[in-house]
Parts: structure tokens; C-alpha cells; sequence
């Protein structure tokens, strides 16, 4: 069966879980701090994540913008994008948030981000 035309799902699942991951861990960070070493290495490696994760992100979303496709993962895809970020990966917007997430973590010594950040590309995929 064709699968592009398809609706893949009625509620966008991943933009919701990457938000709730990162309110779970800025209320873990209060609640249940787990701390990562935070030294100028760390944040610099963090900071150089952020910057590859939203990147990635913008990337991404700018190929399926001129592949006129949709961006919304609750949305049907009008056909198959295998340029750009999309021929090293499937799902670089969800590989973006997960670089981005593990960035905040070790730029801000905030452990929960980084398990998060794990969890939620686990979830998503």
C-alpha cells in the first residue's frame, strides 16, 4: 500500500512529547537535580549541539517548505523529500530536538535534558 498521501496520525505526537519532556525535566531539575560537570568544555560542546540541533531543525524544515510538503506530523506528506537533511536521515527535525535537548543539558549542566532528550527520540521513533 502506498503510504505517502496517508494521514499518519489525528494529534501531532512529537512536537507535543518533545514540550512535555522538556517541562518534565525543568520540573525534575527542581524537584530531583541531577547535575552534569558544567565547565567551559561542557558548555561549549553544549552550546556548539544547540546551535547543530536548531540547525538541523531549520534545515529540515526549509527542504520541506520548498519540496512543498507538509512540516506537521499529523498531516498526510504530499510525496517522499530525499534531499537535504533527509538523505542522511528519515526524521532530522526529531534527530534536531534530540541534539538540541542533550545541548541544553550539557551547556546548563542539566542532566534531566540530556535523559530526556534520549527518552523522547526513543518515544517518538
Amino acid at each position: 500500500m502506498d503510504e505517502i498521501g496517508k494521514r499518519p496520525n489525528v494529534v501531532p505526537w512529537p512536537p507535543i512529547l518533545l514540550t512535555v519532556s522538556a517541562a518534565i525535566s525543568i520540573a525534575l531539575g527542581y524537584l530531583v537535580p541531577i547535575s552534569i560537570l558544567r565547565n567551559a568544555a561542557t558548555e561549549f560542546v553544549g552550546s556548539l549541539f544547540i546551535a547543530v540541533g536548531i540547525g538541523l531543525d531549520l534545515w529540515a524544515i526549509l527542504t520541506l517548505k520548498n519540496a512543498r510538503t507538509t512540516i506537521l506530523p499529523h498531516r498526510s506528506a504530499s510525496h517522499l523529500v530525499t534531499y537535504g537533511p533527509f538523505r542522511f536521515t528519515r526524521n532530522p527535525i526529531y534527530l534536531g530536538n534530540t541534539i538540541l535537548m542533550t545541548g541544553i543539558g550539557l551547556a546548563f549542566g542539566a542532566g534531566w535534558f540530556v535523559i530526556s532528550g534520549i527518552v523522547s527520540a526513543f518515544t517518538v521513533d
